[in-house]
């Protein structure tokens, strides 16, 4: 029983792991995506914001918060 619990926790980190390295991935294409909407293509911030938002699935505060490594964004 107890070799399965230790396995049972290795595969999580495993998984936990893997997601971070996903979402940080996510995170920097988003934020280089933030830079070629707004500082190249000259977009409104709210533009930029709903844009990214509607293709990420994601909240316009929460790109906000990734873009400018706000709260859990932090790195």
């Amino acid at each position: 029983m107890a070799q399965l619990s230790e396995t049972l926790t290795v595969s999580m980190e495993n998984v936990s792991t893997a997601r971070k390295s996903r979402q940080d991935a996510r995170n920097e294409a988003i934020r280089r995506e933030f830079v070629r909407l707004h500082d190249k293509k000259k977009l409104r911030l709210d533009v930029v914001y709903q844009q990214l938002a509607d293709q990420y699935y994601l909240s316009q505060k929460t790109i906000m918060s990734i873009t400018f490594k706000w709260g859990r964004y932090r790195e």
